[in-house]
């Protein structure tokens, strides 16, 4: 399993521009094997969907 760490690696490098196919294969593992409940953050407020 992905360290979030990593993650946080790896968004930066797709928010740069700099992310590869790879990348965005690893964070839709993540998100797949997640617990299926997924925590989106705007702004400062944590949302459940």
């Amino acid at each position: 399993m992905t360290r979030p760490d990593e993650l946080v690696s790896i968004l930066d490098r797709i928010l740069d521009g700099c992310g590869d196919e790879g990348d965005v294969g690893i964070l839709r593992q993540f998100l797949k094997e997640s617990s299926g409940q997924n925590v989106v953050q705007l702004g400062k407020y944590n949302i459940n969907i």
